[in-house]
């Protein structure tokens, strides 16, 4: 498949990109200054900024509920409507740093990671936990993600390098389905389809794991040490970054191959044009044939995927930072938080693994 850089808008030249999440019109990213910008998906108009964190760990929008977005730092979590830019701190206390949070497909539940543990609520109720499962993780919790039709079904990832498949209302110890060796410390967690979960690594390696059978499908590192791993994209490919260490300008390079292959990715078509710096996510439409992706050169990038119908051209394109078009948001949410930055916590990553591993 073939990528067509279509659109792209600039974000800051202060800051990265941390992470992306796509819902309902809306695009949202998140910046290393602890803000979260909204897009318009139609051409990338910028709609407001919520500004809540001084660092943000996690955030993605409410599945049941495409205005209402989920933030979170090491010491609180914020319940956005994204419409007005007004914030409520839901008043979770941690004992050890969020480090993730999610709701399940229906927003009746929400999970975060609190460092080793992983705590569910139900969402009428925060004042104690519904469920808790402590020491789920021997090591920090990296991620928490429901499964997006099962509500009850939730998959996490530690810095031990497993990815746990658990059933959210079950007692802790009948709660796992499932449990994956990594191997390496885990950094996102994503469902292709309904049966299938991904888990990417800090060393930018890959498992895909059957949530029916338990099975895993695909376990590998990454392929060459020039590449480096963006996400999946839908059930059966992969978008691979390419870096520029000795050769700058292959910085932002990106390149789609089929999911588990390993080999052969020279031959791959090299997608050029939509980015300068390390790209940090690919957020693929769920129904049309384009994508977003997120990188550390400050754009937000819309791709047309080629040879696949229903595309829509976007309407601005802006072709480096000195071409930015001010526009004044509909709104900048503030909630002021302090909040202790997690930046040491993440990058000292370590791997280890003391369960038995399917």
């Amino acid at each position: 498949m073939k990528l067509e850089s279509r659109a792209k808008c600039v974000y800051e030249d202060e800051c990265y990109l941390l992470d992306g999440a796509i819902a309902g019109d809306l695009i949202a990213a998140s910046n290393s200054n602890g803000g979260v910008k909204l897009y318009k998906q139609d051409g990338l108009s910028f709609v407001g900024e919520l500004k809540g964190h001084e660092f943000i760990t996690d955030m993605g929008f409410m599945k049941n509920n495409p205005n209402v977005m989920i933030t979170c730092d090491t010491g609180s979590v914020l319940r956005w409507d994204c419409r007005a830019g007004t914030s409520h701190n839901v008043g979770l206390r941690s004992s050890d740093g969020f480090t993730s949070v999610d709701t399940n497909c229906d927003g009746s539940v929400l999970a975060v990671g609190d460092g080793v543990d992983v705590l569910i609520y139900d969402v009428r109720d925060f004042s104690k936990p519904a469920n808790k499962f402590e020491g789920f993780h021997t090591d920090v919790t990296t991620k928490v993600r429901f499964h997006p039709t099962q509500q009850n079904i939730i998959s996490t990832g530690g810095e031990d390098g497993l990815l746990i498949v658990s059933d959210c209302t079950s007692p802790e110890d009948d709660a796992t389905l499932w449990i994956y060796n990594c191997n390496n410390p885990v950094n996102t967690i994503t469902y292709t389809t309904n049966t299938n979960v991904i888990a990417t690594t800090s060393t930018e390696g890959l498992l895909m794991g059957c949530i029916e059978s338990g099975d895993t499908i695909h376990c590998h590192e990454r392929p060459d040490e020039s590449l480096y791993i963006v996400g999946p994209l839908g059930p059966d490919q992969v978008l691979w970054g390419i870096k520029g260490e000795g050769n700058e300008h292959r910085f932002g390079e990106l390149l789609i191959a089929p999911l588990g292959q390993t080999t052969g990715l020279d031959q791959c078509e090299i997608q050029k044009g939509g980015h300068k710096d390390l790209v940090r996510f690919a957020l693929p439409h769920p129904t049309l044939p384009k994508m977003f992706t997120g990188g550390e050169d400050g754009f937000i990038t819309l791709w047309g995927m080629e040879g696949r119908t229903g595309f829509s051209t976007a309407s601005r394109i802006i072709k480096n930072k000195e071409e930015e078009i001010e526009e004044e948001p509909a709104f900048v949410g503030d909630c002021k938080v302090t909040v202790t930055d997690i930046r040491t916590l993440i990058n000292n990553r370590k791997a280890k693994s003391s369960r038995k591993c399917k």
